[in-house]
């Protein structure tokens, strides 16, 4: 929610427009671009008219923001991103990442960002379009098909070896730090080796997404060549986008589902509505692998033991981030991790039932 005052409303708009002013003046091509398209010709000025700020999306707040502007042409509305960072170097390693995964995605038929202007610990991204997976009135089961495909395609059918050594890791360094009695850690682990072990051995290494939660995938819908309508899916926030194939391909689609199992086992203290959720993720996911002639039963001896060790394994994280923020007063924290816990147990021990 938008606490801010009047005048500090104020003034970040004028702090935008001043923004925006800079983009016009520094992006003369890129608007020559959208005027050669909308008008056929370029413009000899442009200028800017007003500006709106929209809503944020994504998982660290992309602020879209629309702006107005005029040229002797004729007057065009657009649809920016602003993202803040820490720092330039951040700012910079993140237009990086963005590039990459376009570059990724070229030809697959999935959007993604493309930065068309720095400016210190900002970068400015072409016009994103639609709702998040969140917020988007597409029928759910559809939603859920075409994130499924749009993964497939950023995971691409290149076959590499999982890394053994990065899953041996993130256990280690969770049972150390969360906290549970000594004997039942004890046993705990135990089961996590064993259902890690039921993954071992598969070519099904890939270059993680790293984030891919419900909050960085949007749908808009646009209309193809022939004017009719169709649901555009969009990747964001690639801020944690790996180049190596190191990841179980398996891992973003737990990152995907912890939530939904987190509310799915604290409800019911199972899994049975979660697993007819990821039917059709799935079957989204299988779409593409079909064009190249592969399919998860064949990367996988039993796909569905990897989702549960990874799934597992994204609960247990979470409960130890909760663990490091929780004030030891915050009941409502401390029972989410204690269902965070049995559900890496119930993953581990029961599989997805």
């Amino acid at each position: 929610m938008d606490h801010l005052s009047p005048a500090d409303k104020i003034r970040r708009k004028q702090r935008m427009k001043h923004l925006l002013a800079e983009i016009v003046e520094n992006l003369k091509g890129y608007f020559d671009e959208l005027q050669l398209k909308e008008f056929g010709q370029k413009s000899r000025f442009i200028v800017l008219n007003d500006i709106h700020a929209v809503h944020k999306v994504g998982s660290k707040g992309l602020q879209l923001v629309t702006a107005n502007f005029n040229s002797e042409l004729g007057s065009l509305t657009i649809t920016i991103a602003i993202k803040s960072f820490d720092s330039p170097d951040e700012a910079l390693r993140n237009k990086i990442l963005t590039n990459r995964l376009s570059e990724k995605l070229k030809n697959t038929g999935v959007a993604t960002p493309r930065v068309i202007f720095e400016y210190g610990t900002k970068l400015i991204y072409e016009g994103i379009q639609g709702k998040s997976f969140y917020d988007s009135e597409i029928n759910p089961e559809v939603k859920l098909l075409l994130t499924g495909e749009a993964l497939s395609k950023y995971h691409s059918a290149e076959l590499k070896p999982m890394e053994k050594e990065r899953y041996v890791f993130l256990l280690k360094k969770t049972f150390r730090d969360i906290i549970m009695p000594r004997e039942r850690k004890e046993a705990f682990v135990d089961l996590a080796r064993k259902s890690l072990s039921n993954i071992l051995g598969y070519s099904s290494g890939t270059a993680g997404f790293g984030d891919f939660h419900q909050g960085n995938v949007l749908f808009s819908i646009e209309k193809d060549n022939s004017n009719k309508k169709r649901i555009q899916v969009w990747l964001i926030d690639p801020e944690y986008v790996e180049e190596e194939q190191s990841a179980d391909r398996m891992e973003d689609i737990g990152t995907f589902f912890l939530h939904s199992a987190i509310e799915s086992y604290n409800k019911c203290g199972n899994l049975y509505s979660l697993w007819k959720e990821i039917q059709p993720f799935i079957e989204g996911y299988e779409r593409h692998l079909s064009t190249v002639g592969l399919s998860l039963n064949e990367i996988y001896r039993n796909y569905e033991s990897a989702f549960a060790f990874h799934l597992g394994l994204n609960v247990l994280l979470e409960g130890l981030f909760l663990q490091k923020r929780a004030n030891m007063d915050d009941e409502t924290a401390f029972d989410r991790m204690a269902t965070c816990i049995a559900l890496a147990n119930h993953c581990w021990k029961v599989g997805l039932k």
